[in-house]
């Protein structure tokens, strides 16, 4: 009998496979003429399954295998399918040419977010700008772009710039030559979590103040973020009910509710006039567009504001972080590179040692080229999803034209594209002086998306970053330790010992150690 059911069940499986097998056969037929991969399982969903070529794809595929996928695919081809079978039959078509990229960022009526995707980040706050679509996503985007205009970056520099001389004086680094951080993402991330609270909702906290708790009471806000931002996953997938078999998912549900209150709190105290009300700050500017009149198409409600505020804050301290991150990485495994950096700061600075301003950005051409192609080498996501709601033709660099059936997924490669030979030479290598080339390819760097949907918050990160840079290098060189464990490692071997990458919300390195020792 048992034997019997074993037959059944397999013959169930096969059954599936093959109708699947058949459906996926009849969407590629229906799609352009080009090369691809048919898995058994969708990588999508993070499953912890093994890198085999007929099931599926570990989280880090997209990091290992680059532009090499599309390679074997053809020199003079850079469109490839991956199509899926389970759960549900799916073809997606995966660029790593840059006109098609920015083809599919322009025509957002042509190609959306998909409904799933949507759907998925729903339980971070809806409606909010990463939920939208159409018209109700350029009315959260109007919303909250006076946050980030040129007036607002001038404080976003300063609040970079005092977070960093701050940390200066905390008892960690004052007065040490040699300062020693166990992992540079704990860092990072408390950097950037400080300048977006400070920039975005007028909480200017120092090293040596505790975070503010919520009228919740059960986290500090600070915590809240980070357990949200550890495992982002439990909150989307985990209902509440469920959450509580397991106390690391309850914690995840529980910082949510918290920053729903702190953000609650916040707007009330902005309103009452405890805080600067002529402040340009997000929330600022998110209060505005609530407080319009009820017919102007900008007017938002409170709980949009509150789900902007988690979106942005989750997604800006936390990506800006990580490639931060990557970035001090890459010097410190490059001292020839930091050097050129710190030659660029020090022909800059005053010689009483006051860091820059805002005003003197543009001085630092090289830092921000050194931010780029950290981003370039380490993209923070490997992909932008869009869906077809129509028949299209996507034109391509090679001059060739693919059509490309209603109802197809789109992923715009990030990593396929900025390690395509085509437009970047040693791709493998960190040079950040290929993005002060005149002819440098920028329409292939793709780090903040493109179109109307483009990362709103470029400018801020840029800002955060350099300035992070330029207080950090006029006082510090950044090396990796002194020890057996590093010393007896080729620099390729540093390299990619130090930058291994894992995902979390983002990519960021899993353990990189880094000393700081100060200049003399």
């Amino acid at each position: 009998m048992t034997l019997h059911l074993s037959y059944v069940a397999l013959l169930a499986v096969g059954v599936f496979v093959i109708h699947r097998l058949f459906e996926v056969r009849r969407r590629l037929k229906a799609g352009p003429n080009v090369d691809g991969d048919i898995l058994l399982i969708d990588p999508d969903l993070r499953l912890p399954l093994p890198d085999w070529k007929w099931c599926s794809r570990n989280s880090s595929w997209s990091l290992t295998v680059k532009h090499s996928r599309h390679a074997a695919a053809g020199s003079d081809n850079d469109i490839v399918y991956r199509a899926v079978l389970f759960p549900f039959a799916k073809v997606t078509y995966m660029l790593a040419d840059p006109v098609a990229v920015k083809e599919v960022g322009a025509r957002r009526q042509t190609f959306h977010t998909p409904a799933e995707v949507i759907t998925l980040m729903k339980p971070f706050g809806h409606p909010s700008i990463l939920t939208s679509e159409g018209e109700l996503h350029k009315r959260q985007r109007r919303a909250i772009a006076p946050a980030f205009s040129d007036r607002n970056m001038e404080l976003v520099w300063s609040e970079a710039v005092r977070v960093v001389l701050e940390l200066f004086k905390t008892d960690d680094w004052d007065g040490r030559s040699t300062v020693m951080i166990e992992n540079i993402t704990s860092l990072t991330t408390q950097m950037t979590l400080h300048v977006i609270t400070g920039c975005g909702f007028g909480h200017e906290w120092s090293w040596k103040q505790n975070s503010m708790v919520s009228a919740g009471g059960r986290m500090r806000f600070q915590d809240a973020i980070q357990i949200l931002a550890y495992q982002p996953w439990v909150k989307l997938i985990i209902p509440r009910w469920m959450a509580w078999f397991k106390q690391s998912w309850a914690e995840v549900h529980v910082a949510f509710d918290e920053l729903q209150v702190a953000f609650g709190e916040m707007i009330a105290h902005r309103r009452s006039g405890h805080l600067r009300l002529d402040r340009q700050d997000l929330l600022s500017g998110l209060i505005a567009a609530e407080e319009r009149s009820e017919c102007d198409k900008m007017r938002i409600t409170e709980q949009e504001i509150i789900s902007n505020c988690i979106v942005l804050l989750l997604g800006g301290y936390e990506t800006s972080a990580h490639a931060l991150a990557f970035l001090l990485g890459e010097l410190a495994a490059d001292p020839e590179k930091q050097e050129k950096v710190y030659a660029e700061i020090l022909a800059n600075v005053s010689t009483d040692g006051v860091p820059p301003s805002y005003k003197d950005m543009h001085k630092f051409p090289l830092v921000l080229a050194t931010f780029h192609e950290a981003l370039r080498l380490w993209p923070i996501s490997t992909n932008f999803l869009k869906a077809t709601v129509q028949d299209t033709v996507l034109p391509t660099a090679n001059g060739r034209s693919h059509l490309i059936p209603k109802g197809s997924l789109i992923e715009q490669s990030l990593t396929a594209l900025h390690y395509n030979p085509k437009y970047w030479s040693d791709a493998e290598a960190f040079k950040p002086e290929r993005f002060l080339e005149p002819d440098c390819p920028r329409d292939a760097f793709v780090a903040f998306s493109t179109g109307p949907r483009a990362c709103i918050g470029r400018r801020f990160a840029e800002t955060e970053v350099v300035a992070f840079v330029v207080a950090l290098l006029m006082r510090y060189r950044i090396e990796v330790p002194d020890n057996p464990q590093w010393g007896t490692l080729s620099p390729q071997d540093i390299r990619k010992k130090l930058l291994d990458a894992k995902m979390g919300l983002t990519y960021y390195p899993r353990h990189a150690p880094l000393v700081f020792v100060v200049r003399t």
